[in-house]
């Protein structure tokens, strides 16, 4: 592979000069490595849109399952009241006879 030399200044034009060389391969590397990095920053921006959207639908049967619980929670008590009611009853009749 051919390689070429590379001049970088510092601090402008009139500032010291580094050279080194630069293999083809090394610049291939770099694009690849850009690319994927690039590919793999999509994937993971659609995992979590994936996930945004799992989340709202799990808040959204979070509610659901809360609101029947709160109805479960208010039968429950009618039953207790009702119970409560009833035992007021019987002991009114059996206590006058």
């Amino acid at each position: 592979m051919k390689e070429k030399d590379m001049e970088v200044r510092i601090n402008g034009d009139n500032g010291p000069s580094v050279k080194f060389r630069i293999g083809l391969m090394a610049i291939v590397q770099v694009i690849a490595t850009l690319i994927t990095f690039g590919v793999a920053l999509k994937v993971l921006s659609a995992d979590v849109d994936r996930l945004k959207i799992q989340n709202d639908n799990l808040q959204k049967e979070v509610l659901i399952i809360r609101e029947v619980q709160a109805k479960i929670l208010a039968l429950l008590e009618d039953l207790r009241d009702e119970q409560r009611y009833q035992r007021e009853r019987i002991d009114k009749r059996w206590g006058k006879e």
